[in-house]
Parts: structure tokens; C-alpha cells; sequence
């Protein structure tokens, strides 16, 4: 009989720490919505400059952007592929989530429709009293299948260029476009 009392003491312990775990991490996941809520990035006016590149030179996209938030996630899409860059230009929609209010970590994919492979994660650190984003993307676009650069997400296109081209001067040893090639 004390094997079976062992056995059960040991059989009720682990369940009442799965199920503390699971209490606990969903408190911590209410807790960061409801701090995220406080935030409000949902509009159809902001505007993205990007860096990027095609053919293996530096282009600087911008694109017209909209942002839908619910809670700490933010699903958003460009309207319309960049101007400047018509040869690898897409549409696209990505989604983040919000942590702690500031940092933002998702994805983005082309739309089907676009008959394109561009994919990648993003990574951004939101500004609130400025409403500015500045970060970075890494993925898979026209030049290869591994990519990256910086980008900025700002009310204003002035704004979102010159933020752009304030991290690419600050920062060039450190974030440069890094294509990759197989040999």
C-alpha cells in the first residue's frame, strides 16, 4: 500500500504544478494585455520606410500602412507595394505582438495574390510618446533567401525616412543588408 500512497502523492504533485504553471502564465498573459491596452496603434495613417535592396544595391521603400490592434496583437498590411521599388515591390500583411508595452515581435508574408515568396519575422521597439516603431526585418525577399534590414514605422513619411536614414548612419557596421548566397 505505501508504494500506491507514494505513487499518488507523486501523480497529484505533478498535476497541481501543471496546473499552477498554467494559472500563473495565464495571469502574466492578462496582466501584459491589459497593460497593451492602454495602447492604441490601430489607424490607416502610418507610414513605413524600409531598407532593402535589388539586384545587390541599397533601396529605400516607404509604403502607406494599416495598423489594427486588439489587445497586445497588431495585425497589419501595406496598401499598396512600394513606389520605389516596382521591380520587388509587394503587398504584404505581418502580425506582432506587444510585450511590455514596447517591444513588438511577429511576422510577414506576401499575399497570395502576389505570386511571391517574401517571408520573414520582425522585430520593433515602439515609442509611444513619439508613435514611432525602429526595427528590423529578416527574411526572405527578391535578393535571397536571407535578408535583412532596418525599418521605421511613423505617422509621417518625412519622419519615417529620416529616422531610416538616422539608424543606417548610426549603425552601419551593425545592421547592414546581409545577403546570402549558396554556393
Amino acid at each position: 500500500m505505501p508504494l500506491l500512497e507514494n505513487t499518488l502523492f507523486t501523480v497529484s504533485g505533478f498535476l497541481l504544478a501543471v496546473v499552477w504553471d498554467l494559472a500563473k502564465d495565464r495571469y502574466r498573459f492578462r496582466r501584459e494585455l491589459k497593460e497593451n491596452d492602454n495602447i492604441n496603434v490601430s489607424g490607416e495613417d502610418w507610414v513605413a520606410a524600409w531598407q532593402t535592396s535589388v539586384d545587390g544595391k541599397e533601396v529605400i521603400n516607404t509604403e502607406q500602412l494599416v495598423l489594427k490592434q486588439k489587445g497586445g496583437l497588431i495585425k497589419m498590411h501595406n496598401k499598396a507595394a512600394s513606389p520605389e521599388n516596382p521591380k520587388a515591390g509587394f503587398k504584404w500583411a505581418g502580425q506582432l505582438q506587444f510585450y511590455q508595452g514596447r517591444d513588438l515581435m511577429g511576422h510577414y508574408f506576401a499575399e497570395k495574390s502576389e505570386n511571391n515568396t517574401a517571408k520573414g519575422m520582425l522585430y520593433f521597439h515602439y515609442n509611444s510618446a513619439r508613435k514611432e516603431f525602429l526595427g528590423r526585418w529578416v527574411g526572405c525577399s527578391y535578393d535571397g533567401p536571407l535578408m535583412s534590414g532596418f525599418g521605421v514605422i511613423t505617422k509621417k513619411k518625412d519622419k519615417a525616412l529620416a529616422l531610416l536614414q538616422e539608424a543606417l548612419r548610426d549603425h552601419p557596421e551593425k545592421v547592414p543588408i546581409i545577403p546570402y548566397t549558396v554556393q
